[in-house]
């Protein structure tokens, strides 16, 4: 899927945070602002507790492919996940991200200047619905609490691994037609 060993850290990095960012569907900021304390290794999801609306916030299983980035990534010690080592493991601001990383990334790659982390997002929305994920695990992995009908937001609870194997469907990069990013 991802081959770590070519590429100076800097590159390394920003792939491994596109493909999180593509697997887990965050908005950027949600991933940017994600403490190592709401990173569960062991339960296999993340907790966003920092979100744009109240249905942001949400438990986001992390995906089996993307799951020894997490592991790699993970420092107890450090108080975001994605720890920004220029400014004492702090967090990443958005801008810094934009102009350190993505935009790096995506003139290397050709991709449309008008691409933005958040065609992450819109990926991982293609790949559930294409992939045939419920759609109720869809709504709830993308924090579109809103998008829930009167039977899901009250009555309905989806189990992590529910949630899990719903996300597993989709296959790993490598094995995808089109990474349609």
């Amino acid at each position: 899927m991802y081959n770590n060993k070519t590429g100076n850290a800097e590159a390394q990095f920003t792939v491994k945070a596109v493909l999180m960012l593509i697997y887990n569907g965050c908005r950027i900021e949600e991933f940017l602002s994600l403490k190592s304390k709401d990173v569960h290794l062991s339960e296999r999801y993340i907790s966003i507790v920092d979100a744009k609306t109240p249905a942001g916030i949400r438990k986001v299983p992390i995906h089996k492919c993307v799951y020894p980035i997490y592991q790699e990534l993970f420092n107890e010690n450090n108080e975001y996940f994605l720890s920004n080592p220029k400014r004492n493991n702090g967090k990443y601001s958005y801008s810094n991200f934009r102009d350190s990383y993505w935009d790096r990334l995506r003139d290397e790659l050709g991709w449309n200047e008008h691409m933005t982390p958040h065609n992450c997002r819109k990926t991982l929305s293609s790949y559930l619905k294409y992939y045939n994920v419920d759609h109720t695990c869809q709504k709830l992995i993308l924090g579109h609490e809103g998008a829930l009908d009167l039977q899901e937001k009250v009555y309905t609870v989806v189990p992590m691994p529910k949630l899990y194997s719903e996300m597993n469907k989709i296959p790993y990069a490598d094995e995808l037609d089109d990474l349609c990013i």
